[in-house]
């Protein structure tokens, strides 16, 4: 047995009987809470519980800039544990972009890629359910000049096109550094291989094609459109709907509070769920106290299962001993 292995059964009679209190605490006893006021040492720790059991662990972090270490922290943990690749490999995708106000053209840049859901294809010439290439940005004149898919060129005003704007997605390239065993998650469906947004898979191989294992199973090769709609895998921004196993909640208290919608949307299919905040105990006693619903989730979700937990004295140890950190 290591030394992450102590097994804290959970009983879940608090989330039967609706006492999200009681549940609160049963949390806190197995030692599935974890409270650091040192942001460094809480990130540090998340990284070191993923990496112990990584099969189907995803990481809910609300700050995107939390999410961005963690994902670095995490990628080292696995490649020191001999679980990640030691050869990267710069792999082009496009990421979503949530601009404040898309009607405002300052906002785009040269090679954005729009895809439209409506079009105007009478006034505009934008096809419904098409893609086009921004080519030019006019902000004092708020216009953007695109290249549509069958090559014209169409320069409109977002602000004009009010429904055309508000239904479309915005894409920008990007470049991520992927390895062999690498964790994955799809950020557009792909309906040829079943694929849903927001699906994990991990890494094959990345040369001469782009293969990944999803979490069903099933092997599949992925065409250089389907490529570019990926993301890494570790750390997200919500929890809701997850397909996962282990579920690592982290972030500030305030933070972890206003996630009560998350947890009222937590996958039943999660058998362990763990936090790690400043004042853990304060943000889930208000969090779950004023989400019935989600005590109600968590408990399909955790009643019948037994969980690992994993104490703040054993992580402290471990962080001290294996990447130098002084508490």
């Amino acid at each position: 047995m290591n030394k992450f292995s102590r097994l804290a059964i959970w009983h879940g009679s608090p989330f039967r009987e609706h006492q999200p209190s009681a549940a609160t605490e049963q949390l806190q006893q197995q030692g599935r809470v974890h409270e650091y006021q040192n942001p460094d040492h809480r990130l540090a720790a998340v990284a070191l519980d993923y990496a112990e059991q990584p099969d189907r662990t995803v990481v809910v972090a609300p700050d995107a800039a939390e999410r961005r270490e963690l994902t670095q922290l995490i990628r080292a943990d696995l490649r020191s544990n001999g679980q990640l690749a030691s050869e990267d490999h710069s792999v082009s995708v496009l990421v979503e972009q949530k601009f404040p106000n898309h009607r405002f053209a300052g906002n785009y840049q040269p090679g954005d890629e729009i895809h439209f859901r409506t079009g105007s294809p009478a006034l505009e010439g934008i096809p419904h359910n098409s893609v086009a290439h921004v080519l030019e940005v006019d902000a004092s004149r708020n216009t953007l000049t695109i290249e549509t898919a069958d090559g014209g060129q169409v320069t409109y005003n977002p602000a004009q096109l009010r429904s055309q704007t508000r239904q479309s997605t915005v894409y920008r390239e990007e470049s991520r550094e992927v390895a062999v065993g690498e964790r994955i998650r799809f950020t557009a469906p792909e309906k040829e291989n079943h694929i849903r947004t927001g699906d994990f898979a991990t890494v094959e191989r990345i040369e001469p094609d782009l293969s990944v294992r999803l979490d069903n199973g099933k092997t599949v090769e992925l065409n250089a459109e389907s490529a570019q709609h990926i993301e890494y895998g570790y750390a997200v921004e919500s929890a809701g709907n997850l397909a996962a196993d282990r579920v690592i909640l982290t972030g500030e208290a305030p933070q972890l509070a206003g996630l009560e919608n998350d947890l009222a949307r937590l996958n039943p299919s999660i058998r362990e769920l763990s936090v790690y905040t400043s004042d853990a105990s304060q943000a889930l006693q208000v969090e779950l106290a004023q989400s019935p619903t989600a005590a109600e989730t968590l408990s399909k979700s955790l009643a019948d299962t037994a969980n690992l937990g994993i104490e703040n004295a054993t992580l402290a140890e471990s962080l001290i001993e294996e990447i130098g950190l002084h508490l």
